[in-house]
């Protein structure tokens, strides 16, 4: 434990003080692109100043049910706010060539009961047929004989715990029937002692033949940890539902992404994901948690370790094609992310530099948008049935006399409103409209 303590203490140290990565990153905007952001910035602050000066002018109306309605919107607009003014950092890496004669395994997981056979083919034959010399492992959760005869068929090897009473563990590194404990019982058995370099996909995402020859070169560097790059979806087209999915990942995997690792905290996601061997067993494996890619991003940069994002449409998976299938994977997501951020993360954020502890925090704020849709809706929809301002809105609902909702419509009104709830306190004088 106290060689360890001091290895990543050491590591942190290198992190601080060394030169400049020998990964080159270059900026993503032009000439065109500054002049689209700055107009667009103005604008933006315009209507925010807009926002915040309505706010204050009116604060005998900020009381506690205003507050429940603003919180969450106003934590949706710093978390857009920082996007939008973090773009003109975005970076991507300058590719580099591989070192030959790296000892590189591909891996993949099946659960049998879950997954179809025919679809880790088609993964597998994609795997196995990739640029640079690999072996592809299956990481099979039921020791199936027909996908052993399907690894033997294309080429691959065939790895299962099926039976293994260490590698079933309600909990920890080797949990059972959770992705993290497949991979780190294979991890042990295997892939530490076997490879340099470990790099993992989803059953039903398949590469191009170029991913690998497109990563590994960032390896080069000795402070690489892992290398990331972007999902994409080849069932988009399959209805609105896959489409819409699929789109608002984008943003993500696009400008988030790159402006992360511009600011040092590149973050590994789901898959598609290059691990170099040392830093995985240093921090302990894949990380036992549901958000095991959130949770080992920090552990890695805890440790001292660097990634490295690659902007590149390199692999597609699936995406969900419907509306039970969607919002389970958004509730898990965001139930695991949360947790991470609440629990797990202030545990290690001591160990990362002020920069990346404000970008993990941003990140995890994503999940506040669905309150604050949620809320703006149901506001919006009581102004437009009742044409007045709701009262836990500050600020005056429109710039005339606030009583004009008790005429007919095509009337003018005359009076006065001064109560927290928008109501007259004098008298309301209809006529015609002049």
């Amino acid at each position: 434990m106290v060689s360890n303590t001091r290895t990543v203490v050491q590591r942190l140290d290198a992190c601080r003080t060394a030169a400049p990565p020998g990964v080159a990153a270059r900026g993503r905007f032009g000439a065109r692109d500054w002049a689209l952001f700055v107009a667009g910035a103005a604008v933006n602050l315009l209507a925010v100043g807009r926002l915040v000066a309505q706010v204050v002018a009116a604060p005998h109306h900020l009381d506690g049910a205003s507050l429940l309605v603003l919180a969450p919107g106003a934590l949706a607009i710093v978390a857009f706010e920082a996007r939008w003014f973090s773009l003109p950092l975005m970076r991507a890496p300058v590719p580099l060539d591989p070192e030959p004669g790296l000892r590189v395994a591909v891996v993949t997981t099946f659960v049998p009961a879950v997954e179809p056979v025919a679809m880790l083919r088609r993964t597998v034959r994609a795997l196995v047929a990739m640029d640079y010399a690999h072996d592809t492992w299956v990481l099979d959760e039921g020791d199936d004989p027909a996908v052993r005869a399907m690894c033997d068929e294309l080429g691959a090897r065939h790895f299962t715990r099926h039976g293994v009473e260490r590698y079933h563990q309600p909990s920890g590194p080797f949990e059972t029937r959770c992705k993290h404990g497949n991979y780190n019982a294979w991890l042990d058995a295997v892939g530490y002692d076997g490879y340099e370099v470990i790099v993992g996909f989803d059953p039903d995402h398949i590469p191009k033949p170029e991913f690998l020859e497109r990563t590994l070169g960032y390896l080069t560097d000795e402070r690489i940890g892992y290398v990331q790059a972007p999902q994409l979806y080849y069932n988009q087209p399959a209805g609105w539902i896959a489409r819409g999915a699929a789109e608002e990942t984008y943003a993500y995997y696009s400008s988030v992404q790159m402006t992360s690792y511009a600011l040092g905290y590149p973050i590994v996601t789901g898959c598609h994901t290059v691990h170099r061997t040392a830093a995985l067993r240093e921090v302990g494996g894949y990380a036992p948690h549901e958000a095991d890619d959130l949770l080992i991003t920090v552990l890695y940069r805890a440790a001292g370790w660097e990634g490295v994002y690659v902007p590149e449409m390199l692999a597609a998976g699936l995406t969900p094609t419907d509306w039970r299938g969607y919002l389970g994977q958004q509730r898990r997501w965001a139930r695991s992310v949360l947790d991470v951020k609440l629990r797990a993360f202030r545990r290690v954020a001591g160990d990362l530099p002020v920069t990346e502890r404000v970008v993990a925090a941003l990140h995890g704020l994503y999940y506040l948008y669905g309150i604050s849709t949620a809320l703006g809706i149901g506001v919006l929809s009581v102004g437009l049935a009742t044409g007045r301002r709701p009262p836990v809105l500050p600020g005056p609902w429109r710039s005339g006399p606030s009583c004009c909702g008790a005429c007919s419509p095509g009337a003018s009104c005359s009076g006065s409103a001064s109560t927290s709830t928008g109501e007259p306190s004098g008298a309301c004088t209809c006529g015609p409209r002049s």
